[in-house]
C-alpha cells in the first residue's frame, strides 16, 4: 500500500472522467481506462472526452487507454468507476492483472437484480480475498460535472480495513474533494443504490406538479425506506443520516441534472421508460436498481412503498399518476422513530 506505480481510473464515463481529473493534480501520470479506442484517441490528442464532459479540459498527464494490461500495470490504486452491470464482467478481466498491493476503490452504485448483489459483494466473490478485504467504496452527492469544475464536494469512503481506507482518504482528497471515513460498507453501498430508485419518484412527482410539500415528504419517506433496507442488510442506521444517505437523497431528488430525477420527470410527461432512456442517453442506474425491489422486499421482509411504486411505474405499465394516488391511500400509521 502506498507504493510507486501509476494510479488508474476504469470508466470512461462522465465520473470516471471527472475522478481522473481530479487525480491527475497529486500524480505524475493518471490512467484512464476506457473500452473504445476511438475515446482514448481523442482524449489522448484534444484532451477531452469526445461526449462526456466536453467543456472540461484535462490535464495533459491524463493517459487513456483500451488496453486494461497496460492499464494496470504497476497500478497502486485502482478506482472503479463502471456501470453495475459491467462491473463483474470487468473484474472477471482485472483479477489476473492486479497488483497484489493495490487497493481498490469502487464508485459503482446499484443492487443486481438476480443475486440482490451489492457492489461490495460482487468484488468479494471475484478479486483476491485480500484485495477484496482492503477495497474501499465511495459515495455520496457527487455530480460530475461540478466535480470536474473542482466545485466544493464532501463524499464518504467506506471499508473494513482502517488502514486502506486512510490510505485513499489521503490519496484521493484534494482542496476541494474533501472525503470521510466509514467502516459501514453495507450501509454506503445501500445508500448509494436506494436512493436513485427514490430520485426517480421524486422526479415524477415535480413534473405531475404536486409540490414542495409532496417533494419533501417524499424524499424524507424515502429515506426511510432507505433506512429499513440498509439496516435489514446488515448496515447501520446511522450511516444513513451522512452523505451516502440523506446527503445523495437530496442532491439526486432535487435537480434534473441527476439522471434518475430526469427520467422520473421524463415518465410524469408520458414517455415510456425505453424512450426516455433514449432521450437521457447514458446508464439509469435507478431504473436497473428497481428490478430487484421486489424480491429486496421479500427476501428482507422490509417495507419498501416508495420503491415498489417505481417497479410498478417502469416495470407494470402503471402512470405515474396513478402510483402516486396509490400511495397516498395507503392505510394511516405512526411515523416511527429511528430507522423504523
Amino acid at each position: 500500500m502506498g507504493t510507486l506505480g501509476t494510479p488508474v481510473v476504469l470508466g470512461g464515463g462522465a465520473f470516471g472522467v471527472a475522478l481522473a481529473r481530479l487525480m491527475a493534480e497529486k500524480n505524475d501520470q493518471v490512467r484512464l481506462w476506457a473500452r473504445d479506442d476511438s475515446v482514448c484517441q481523442h482524449i489522448n490528442q484534444h484532451h477531452h472526452h469526445p461526449t462526456k464532459l466536453t467543456p472540461i479540459t484535462l490535464p495533459k498527464n491524463i493517459v487513456a487507454t483500451s488496453d486494461l494490461a497496460l492499464a494496470l500495470k504497476d497500478a497502486p490504486l485502482i478506482v472503479i468507476a463502471l456501470p453495475m452491470k459491467a462491473l463483474a464482467t470487468v473484474l472477471a478481466k482485472v483479477k489476473p492483472l492486479i497488483c497484489k498491493h493495490a487497493v481498490v476503490v469502487c464508485t459503482t452504485k446499484g443492487i443486481d437484480e438476480e443475486h440482490l448483489s451489492l457492489p461490495c459483494h460482487i468484488i468479494e466473490s471475484i478479486l483476491p480475498k485480500a484485495i477484496a478485504g482492503r477495497a474501499c467504496y465511495l459515495s455520496g452527492p457527487s455530480f460530475a460535472i461540478e466535480l470536474a469544475l473542482g466545485l466544493p464536494t464532501a463524499l464518504v469512503l467506506a471499508s473494513a480495513e482502517e488502514q486502506s481506507v486512510k490510505y485513499c482518504q489521503i490519496a484521493l482528497s484534494t482542496k476541494e474533494l474533501r472525503l470521510y471515513r466509514s467502516r459501514d460498507v453495507i450501509g454506503v453501498c445501500v445508500g448509494g443504490a436506494l436512493k436513485n430508485v427514490i430520485a426517480i419518484a421524486a422526479g415524477a412527482c415535480v413534473a405531475l406538479g404536486l409540490g414542495k410539500n409532496a417533494q419533501a415528504s417524499l424524499i424524507t419517506r424515502g429515506l426511510s425506506e432507505m433506512t429499513r433496507l440498509a439496516v435489514a442488510m446488515g448496515g447501520k442506521s446511522s450511516t444513513l443520516s451522512g452523505l451516502s444517505g440523506v446527503g445523495d437523497l437530496i442532491l439526486s431528488c432535487t435537480d434534473v441534472m441527476s439522471r434518475n430525477y430526469h427520467l422520473g420527470s421524463l415518465l410524469a410527461q408520458g414517455k415510456k421508460l425505453e424512450e426516455a432512456a433514449l432521450h437521457i442517453g447514458s446508464v439509469v442506474e435507478g431504473a436497473n436498481t428497481t428490478k430487484a425491489i421486489p424480491r429486496l422486499s421479500q427476501v428482507f421482509k422490509v417495507d419498501l412503498p416508495i420503491a415498489m411504486a417505481v417497479y410498478q411505474v417502469l416495470y407494470q405499465s402503471m402512470s405515474p399518476a396513478q402510483a402516486m394516488k396509490l400511495m397516498l391511500k395507503r392505510s394511516p400509521e405512526e411515523e416511527v422513530s429511528g430507522y423504523l
